[in-house]
């Protein structure tokens, strides 16, 4: 263990030129961390297609109010 590596914990990237595809000790772990990379994606892409929903869900709410009270008031 050199001492980036124990500073930062990081023991499994190795900063020499023999190591695997971006440092990592297996290829097993290279694919699982991809396979965790796209999975975050796609959560990301939902999360955000979610809240832009909510926006829309929460704008036309609140117009509708606005109708309502303004037809509560032209009744009286």
């Amino acid at each position: 263990m050199r001492a980036w590596d124990f500073i930062t914990g990081l023991t499994a990237v190795s900063f020499t030129e023999d190591t695997r595809a971006e440092g990592f000790s297996s290829y097993e772990s290279l694919v699982f961390i991809k396979f965790i990379e796209r999975v975050g994606k796609w959560i990301a892409y939902a999360l955000i297609i979610f809240g832009l929903l909510s926006l829309w869900v929460y704008s036309r709410e609140k117009k509708d109010m606005k109708i309502q009270k303004v037809e509560i008031q032209n009744l009286k």
